[in-house]
């Protein structure tokens, strides 16, 4: 059965739907404005300042959206000249060169929506590669147990389909459950206690940054003899790839102090400030080495233990903010907390932040295009509300 949306708008063209045309033309007319108030001699230094902030907020943007206006423009010379040349005999060469810089110019337009759209995202998700992927059961007991795999497996597939991405379990906790899945069947099934896997591939987390949430399912499971629907819920998190913590230790920040070493060392102690203590002023890190007779050589000793324990610090801090961050996205698991539902005796497949709907649960588990087309949607909502957040803040 075909797909029938709920939601009146399609995001999967982003720069074919007349909304998010209306609000980039909107911020590339405040952007214009704004330049037309800079070039007033009399403005202030300090509206001046102001004014080449707020330009700078959507500068990369309007000069993405300018760069495709202007492909757009090429685009339709060329289909005029092309109809023209039809009609004129002898003109195949020049049609044909048409279609070819046509052709390239689609490449190029969809690159440009490409950097138009990134240009949206924060730095630190745009510059996101690899995710790593957690699936677990919430409520629902052994059904939710036996659905948690079936979405463990819908991703492993949906990243089997692109050969660009590259799924790897990490860890899997599974047993055997002879009950059979919801929807009939029978036959030995998987519950999944626990999934997590990696998924590398160029741009993988923001593809599947939305699929962070409660999942619930309804459907008849197999060892229901009243043939009565339940309702389960599986909890999916999906997390950057942690990448090496970057710590930037200024020597601003860090107060040295030498002293004369003490212990064993012969002649040479006691008579020169060999030792030295350094310490770390933002975190209150003090590190102090007297091994060597060479101050030089405690010092260099000295600062590799410091950062070393200022990397400690700042990995336990991100680690936190990781655990946090999974809670938020998954919550308790709870039924009320679904962002998407899975119907199986209907074949319905509604995600409820986007009020979309579509009639094809069985592809969608097979991790393919239909759950491709659920995910293009939610990017293209977050790009909306990411315009929108942009024009709100520049006021002209």
């Amino acid at each position: 059965m075909t797909s029938r949306p709920m939601s009146t708008i399609s995001y999967t063209q982003p720069l074919k739907n007349p909304e998010t045309v209306k609000k980039l033309d909107k911020i590339l007319d405040k952007y214009n404005a704004l330049k037309k108030k800079l070039e007033n001699p009399e403005l202030s230094t300090e509206n001046k300042i102001a004014i080449q902030k707020d330009m700078a907020k959507i500068e990369k943007t309007t000069t993405a959206y300018e760069d495709i206006i202007k492909a757009r423009q090429e685009q339709s010379e060329i289909m005029a000249l092309m109809e023209e040349s039809r009609k004129e005999a002898g003109a195949q060469d020049t049609i044909a060169m048409c279609e070819e810089e046509l052709t390239q110019l689609e490449d190029t337009l969809s690159e440009l929506e490409q950097r138009l759209f990134q240009t949206l995202l924060p730095k630190d998700i745009s510059e996101m590669g690899s995710a790593i992927l957690e699936v677990r059961p919430g409520t629902g007991g052994d059904e939710a147990a036996l659905f948690a795999d079936e979405i463990f497996r819908m991703y492993q597939r949906f990243a089997a389909a692109s050969p660009d991405l590259r799924f790897e379990p990490v860890s899997i906790t599974r047993e055997t459950s002879s009950s059979g899945a919801g929807g009939g069947g029978g036959g030995h099934q998987y519950q999944l206690k626990e999934g997590i896997a990696t998924v590398t591939g160029e741009g993988v987390f923001r593809q599947l940054m939305f699929e962070s949430g409660v999942h619930r399912v309804q459907r008849v499971p197999a060892t229901e003899s009243a043939g009565r629907i339940h309702t389960s819920t599986v909890k999916v998190a999906v997390l950057a790839q942690p990448s090496e913590v970057q710590i930037d230790v200024r020597d601003a920040d860090i107060r040295v102090d030498l002293y004369r070493a003490s212990g064993a060392g012969g002649q040479h102690v006691n008579t020169t400030d060999s030792a030295v203590r350094l310490t770390h002023l933002p975190t209150g890190i003090v590190v102090a080495i007297q091994d060597e007779r060479s101050q030089h050589k405690n010092r260099a000793k000295a600062m590799k233990v410091l950062r070393a324990r200022i990397y400690e610090m700042e990995k336990a801090k991100v680690d936190k903010e990781r655990r946090d961050y999974r809670s938020k996205l998954i919550g308790r698991g709870e039924r009320s907390e679904k962002i998407r539902t899975y119907n199986f005796p209907k074949n319905r497949v509604t995600d409820h932040r986007i009020n979309l709907t579509m009639y094809n649960l069985d592809k969608v588990m097979e991790g393919t295009a239909a759950l491709q087309e659920f995910i293009e949607n939610l990017q293209m909502q977050h790009y909306m509300d990411l315009l929108s957040h942009m024009d709100d803040q520049i006021s002209t």
